[in-house]
């Protein structure tokens, strides 16, 4: 089934293979895992690695019901022919597989899930905003990626991307508002105001020595056999960024808490 959608091509822009999810996919998966409070677990879209063609010919009616039924079936057929993948989720081995396939329905965390503020986000979301579908990109892919201990660097890598990200959304906003050239100051005093926090003189300025010494192996603070991280620093980056993004998409500044 071919569907187009209104980003570059391969041939245009030379690296597109390297994207996880198209630009739809990440705004919607950023809808839900941005609509909960941060204390009460993660959501983390895992990909399963299995993958298939589904040829649907162009003359198929796709608005009627009894194909779209037919075409779901085919679906869940082909994804729950794998038995040894099934069981190797139910002995902890892979990562959960959805309940259709593993008969194991999903652990709920209470009012973790704010069905409100996931319609807010979700209706915000632009994917034609590819500095914002890159942002969130990366910042996905970091609990990815952190759900395996000995990659939680490699996860810390990519909050950077989405760190930067972040930042040039901010400067984004202030230009609009007036601020012709806005500075990191400018930046963290507009972040300031909005979550009602005292100033840094950078954004997110806790963050800058770490990325530095991180990004550059050698630097003015001296060489690093490993980086100079550790575990808290990937996991409360993440909760700020997940803070920063919803008040950047939807103007919500009460992430900790439910609504």
């Amino acid at each position: 089934m071919a569907v187009h959608f209104n980003e570059p091509s391969f041939d245009e822009v030379g690296y597109s293979e390297m994207r996880w999810a198209k630009a739809e996919e990440i705004c919607l998966l950023a809808s839900l895992s941005l609509a909960r409070n941060v204390n009460e677990g993660v959501i983390i879209a895992y990909p399963m690695d299995k993958y298939f063609l589904l040829d649907v010919k162009q003359s198929m009616p796709l608005n009627d019901k009894q194909v779209l039924i037919d075409i779901k079936e085919l679906l869940l057929d082909k994804l729950s022919r794998d038995t040894r993948e099934i069981e190797a989720a139910k002995e902890g081995r892979s990562p959960p597989l959805p309940p259709f396939l593993s008969g194991t329905p999903y652990r709920t965390c209470g009012d973790a899930f704010i069905q409100d503020r996931h319609e807010r986000l979700l209706k915000a979301l632009r994917s034609d905003d590819h500095l914002m579908v890159r942002g969130l990109s990366t910042l996905l892919r970091s609990y990815i990626v952190a759900s395996h201990h000995h990659l939680v660097e490699e996860a810390t890598l990519m909050l950077y991307v989405s760190l930067e990200a972040s930042f040039r959304l901010v400067l984004r906003r202030l230009k609009g508002l007036g601020n012709q050239n806005p500075s990191a100051k400018d930046a963290a005093a507009y972040v300031a105001e909005a979550f009602d926090e005292p100033p840094l003189d950078r954004y997110f300025e806790e963050y800058y020595d770490d990325r530095v010494m991180t990004l550059h192996p050698e630097s003015r603070f001296g060489i690093f056999p490993h980086a100079p991280l550790c575990m808290d620093d990937c996991y409360d980056l993440q909760a700020g960024l997940c803070a920063m993004y919803g008040f950047l998409i939807c103007g919500d500044t009460n992430y900790w808490t439910v609504d």
